[in-house]
């Protein structure tokens, strides 16, 4: 697993339709601005976004259509069951790698 960027929603377009659960809830959840660690990940070869919204974490599948300047244009898919639970086991261990790095800086 390796970290891409770090995003802010001001920077990202959604290709998905209005009408799909992905566009409404990933929508919802940053309109909030309750969310943390809004992440850009990529695990071989395959794309992700992830972030925490009230105690949960969420993951998506990203389909990066374009990057101009800061703006990321992405088609977000969600996962299925039991393919989050494989990720967040990795993202663990990346994440408690960066903050020891830091740590020892």
């Amino acid at each position: 697993m390796e970290h891409i960027e770090w995003l802010h929603p001001d920077h990202i377009i959604l290709a998905n339709s209005k009408k799909s659960v992905a566009y409404q809830d990933f929508t919802k959840h940053m309109r909030s601005r309750n969310f943390q660690d809004l992440r850009l990940l990529k695990v071989k070869g395959d794309h992700f976004v992830r972030y925490q919204f009230d105690n949960s974490v969420f993951w998506y599948t990203a389909l990066i259509l374009q990057i101009k300047s800061n703006d990321y244009y992405l088609n977000l898919h969600p996962l299925l069951y039991g393919e989050d639970k494989q990720l967040e086991k990795n993202y663990i261990t990346l994440n408690r790698e960066e903050k020891l790095n830091k740590l020892l800086k």
